[in-house]
């Protein structure tokens, strides 16, 4: 990982929650706002953050700064009433920012730098207390917040979780955010599955070894349509099935490389995939990075979705 993660002591735990409570207590706000769905691209001026909830029960937070500015950006999430936080991920943090987590809140501090960075995590608590400074100070009118990109009253602030109680657990995964690039020759597997994006599109692709395996899954997107569907090899293509928003394949290999070229404008992906029948998320490699999904099915973003197709 390129920045720092570290796991605070269960008294520093217990000190931070019950700050943080305090906080959202009398002074802080319960905003009557929805969390669902992305908020749309938000260009200005002035470094923004915004957050959301997405329908594979995932928080996300993503600051940005305008071109040619430097904006620190700290906070600090909790859940409420026992809950618990779950797959905290850092997403395009530099080596020296921060993320410390304990059972039930993280805490972030970031230099944002004409990019995109950000954090995702699951929680299964009934709420979500919420703290951003932006440059040492609240800015509620920079913050953004579901698809309405509605501004919170005040700060700090809290949020309906919809997904808790017992519809959360641990095996539940924060959607993968990829930059842009292909998978490192040295990452390449023997047996799985690589995938990445880059200007001409997103590109999967799986290949086996000497040994002759299957290969079937299935990708799905809720918005936009998948366009320019290519396979890599003609063998394949009768084992494929586009329909504008899900693609399904079945192939068999044996000492080949098989794959699915295509554009979308959706910016996120969810995919099953499976060799042999069974979920490959230990022969899945995503990006320049290689990351491993944790479980299957998944879900991937674009780092810098207004970049490339």
């Amino acid at each position: 990982m390129n920045y720092e993660f570290k796991t605070v002591t269960k008294f520093n735990l217990i000190l931070i929650a019950t700050l943080l409570l305090m906080i959202l207590g009398p002074g802080g706000t319960f905003a009557l706002l929805n969390p669902n769905g992305r908020p749309p691209e938000i260009l200005m001026d002035r470094p923004t953050c915004v957050i959301w909830l997405d329908g594979n029960k995932v928080w996300h937070i993503r600051w940005r700064a305008a071109e040619g500015t430097k904006h620190t950006i700290k906070g600090n999430c909790i859940s409420t009433e026992q809950g618990k936080l779950y797959n905290v991920l850092g997403v395009g943090l530099a080596p020296k920012d921060r993320l410390l987590t304990t059972a039930n809140s993280v805490t972030f501090s970031a230099v944002c730098r004409n990019n995109v960075g950000g954090i995702d995590f699951v929680a299964n608590g009934p709420t979500i207390g919420v703290s951003i400074k932006i440059d040492g100070q609240h800015r509620p009118g920079q913050v953004f917040v579901g698809g309405s990109a509605q501004h919170p009253e005040g700060m700090p602030f809290s949020l309906t979780n919809r997904f808790n109680g017992s519809e959360i657990s641990q095996s539940s995964q924060a959607g993968i955010e990829l930059k842009s690039g292909s998978l490192p020759l040295y990452a390449l597997p023997d047996l799985g599955y690589a995938l990445w994006w880059d200007k001409n599109g997103w590109h999967l692709q799986w290949r086996t070894g000497e040994k002759t395996h299957s290969f079937s899954g299935s990708l799905s997107i809720s918005r936009g349509s998948f366009d320019h569907v290519q396979t890599v090899k003609i063998t394949t293509a009768k084992k494929i099935r586009a329909k504008p928003r899900n693609l399904k394949f079945k192939t068999t290999s044996r000492c080949e490389i098989d794959g699915i070229n295509f554009t979308t404008s959706s910016l996120e992906i969810r995919l099953n995939l499976r060799i042999d029948g069974a979920g490959a998320h230990d022969k899945t490699f995503l990006g320049p990075n290689a990351v491993k999904p944790s479980i299957m099915p998944f879900s991937v973003y674009k780092l810098d979705p207004g970049k490339n197709p």
